[in-house]
């Protein structure tokens, strides 16, 4: 039962996007050791500005 309420809970985050901030900073870790990851925050702010369309098409 617990597994399943592990799987469960992976699956709805990562359909939510909720799992993005986690997946960025590993990532950056990797890619980018010698700089700080941008704080929770500031990663959807940066998502949300860069997801608005900019211009009218």
């Amino acid at each position: 039962m617990r597994g399943a309420w592990r799987a469960l809970r992976w699956w709805v985050r990562g359909v939510l996007g909720a799992s993005a901030y986690d997946t960025y900073v590993a990532r950056h870790r990797i890619d980018h050791p010698d700089h700080a990851p941008l704080s929770e925050r500031e990663f959807w702010r940066r998502r949300q500005d860069e997801a608005t369309p900019k211009g009218c098409c």
